[in-house]
Formats: structure tokens, C-alpha cells, sequence
């Protein structure tokens, strides 16, 4: 009987200890110390970040990293992990080398369930875009929040191992980072909202996309409308 015990007792506080190693990235303000998350590097995978290579991402796959909103969005759409691509969901933290900071975090989910989850939580956490083109293929969908701008991509035609799936890439990023965030929108029509926001010296409280477009459509560029 004991033993039993002490075993019930060994394994709540291995649990606990798990749980408490659980970081909510929706819970995250950026930028943030690079410490605040990122606690042991051995063995660690980074590189330079491959929409810039003076960010390095650390690379991470598990449960106890790839939690948004309560939600673990850890999943594979192959069940054998150790195929040469499973399509397994992951994380990547962009950090500053130099400034020991987390300027952002990358999502990529592969798995419909997470993609789903991960969009219905943004959804719930920052309301109403500032650009969604609806696009029922290849969505694009802009969030700016305080000091954060969310870029957000869901193809709902993706095809991985073979099964259809929604898959999505989502990039949170600190606002200052101008080149860059230009860069990631460079699909979208938010990049030349961007472009003629900061040309007017403006930001998106007092000139939103919806503005933007419709000075657009009056000039005859009604095709950004379609952002609205």
C-alpha cells in the first residue's frame, strides 16, 4: 500500500512539474526576454529565420511549447513521427541575439483540427481584423493589437502524406520590426496599406485598411476592397 502511494505521489509531482513548464504563447507580449521561454538551448534546433537571418528561430515540436489559448495545437498528420516528413505541427520563437529578445513566434500547423483551433482563438482573443480577403483557397488575415501585428495564412486546399487538410502559418511579430512585417504581408494588399500608412506617417487608429481601400476604390483600384 506504501508503495502504491508513493508511487500516486512521484507521479502528480512529475505532472505538475510538466504543466508548469507550459507556456501560453497567447498569454506572451511582445517583445519579450529571450529567457522567458527559452530556458535550455542544448540540443536545441535554430537557425536564421527564413524570412530574415538576423532573427534565429528555435525550433520546437512539443506539447509543453505549442499552446495557444489553453489549446495544445502539438499534432502530426502522420501518426509515424519518424517519417521523413510527417507533417508535424511546430513552433518556431524569433529571437534577437543581440538584444536577448523574443521579437515573435511562428505557427505552422499541418493538422485540421489545430489550424482550426489556432483561428477560432485569434478569432476570440482580437476580434475583427484590420484585413481579411475571404479568400476560399488561400486566406490571408491581418490582426494589429497594441504593439503586435498577426499574419495569419490557412490553405484549405493542402494536400500532406496525401490527405486534404486545412494548413496554416501564422506569424506574430513586435510592430517595430518594419521591413520585415512589409515582407510578410508582400502577398497580401495589406503591404501597400503599410507602404502608404507610414509614407502619411500615420498608424492604424487613425488610418485603417478600410480607409485606405475605399480612397483606393475612388481612384479606381477597386480590387482592395476585397481586404474589407
Amino acid at each position: 500500500m506504501l508503495k502504491k502511494i508513493i508511487t500516486s505521489t512521484i507521479i502528480c509531482i512529475l505532472m505538475q512539474s510538466c504543466n508548469s513548464q507550459k507556456k501560453d504563447l497567447a498569454q506572451i507580449k511582445l517583445p519579450t526576454s529571450k529567457s522567458t521561454l527559452i530556458n535550455n538551448e542544448i540540443d536545441q534546433k535554430k537557425q536564421p529565420f527564413i524570412y530574415d537571418p538576423n532573427l534565429t528561430a528555435y525550433e520546437y515540436k512539443d506539447s509543453e511549447m505549442l499552446t495557444y489559448d489553453n489549446n495544445d495545437l502539438s499534432n502530426s498528420i502522420d501518426e509515424d513521427v519518424s517519417a521523413t516528413y510527417s507533417g508535424k505541427n511546430y513552433l518556431n520563437l524569433l529571437v534577437n541575439e543581440k538584444t536577448k529578445k523574443i521579437e515573435g513566434y511562428q505557427f505552422h500547423t499541418y493538422t485540421k483540427q489545430e489550424s482550426e483551433k489556432l483561428f477560432n482563438s485569434l478569432n476570440k482573443k482580437l476580434g475583427l481584423p484590420n484585413y481579411d480577403d475571404k479568400d476560399k483557397i488561400d486566406r490571408h488575415v491581418v490582426w494589429e493589437d497594441e504593439n503586435e501585428i498577426y499574419v495569419f495564412n490557412i490553405g484549405y486546399n493542402a494536400i500532406i502524406q496525401n490527405i486534404k487538410t486545412d494548413e496554416v502559418n501564422l506569424i506574430v511579430l513586435n510592430n517595430q520590426l518594419d521591413n520585415l512585417i512589409m515582407y510578410i504581408n508582400s502577398t497580401t494588399y495589406y503591404e501597400a496599406y503599410l507602404k502608404e500608412r507610414k509614407k502619411k506617417n500615420l498608424n492604424v487608429k487613425n488610418y485603417s485598411y478600410s480607409v485606405f481601400a475605399k480612397e483606393q476604390s475612388n481612384k479606381g483600384n477597386k480590387y482592395y476592397l476585397k481586404g474589407i
